[in-house]
């Protein structure tokens, strides 16, 4: 369901290629799949009501002052919630693997394309997260 006022995601399909051994058969067979490619919003005027306008500023200024007052405890937590959600939006794509090889993984130590896969998305994310806040912007190629 679209919210009134919002443009929705288009969807397309595309053309695919498993990139690692390993899977059903329907995995290694599938040449193409449907993806959801949200709609450009940079240009958009959004209007928000004033309280909730209000409300938000408030949370971003006790944000800002609890990250000021502890920054290296909310680091560490920063890391984990990362990782977190990364192992999590894996596991909704399907791709999942057990803590102990996950965190092989992310050693460098061998581990299945499962959690090998999942390492690699939390690195994106990372990496996509760093250069966010050191840019204040997100680019196309990432």
């Amino acid at each position: 369901m679209e919210d009134a006022g919002r443009p929705p995601h288009e969807r397309r399909v595309v053309p695919w290629h498993q990139q690692f051994r390993g899977g059903t058969r329907d995995d290694r067979t599938m040449r193409e799949v449907e993806v959801s490619l949200p709609p450009f919003i940079a240009d958009s005027d959004v209007r928000l009501p004033s309280r909730l306008s209000a409300d938000m500023e408030a949370a971003l200024q006790e944000i800002t002052a609890l990250d000021a007052e502890h920054p290296a405890i909310l680091g560490a937590l920063g890391t984990l919630l990362l990782r977190t959600e990364c192992v999590a939006s894996s596991r909704i794509e399907e791709i999942d693997a057990a803590v102990d090889d996950y965190a092989r993984a992310l050693h460098g130590v061998k581990a299945n394309p499962s959690a090998t896969l999942m390492v690699a998305a939390t690195t994106a994310t990372d990496v996509l997260l760093t250069q966010v806040t050191t840019t204040r912007r997100i680019e196309l190629a990432a």
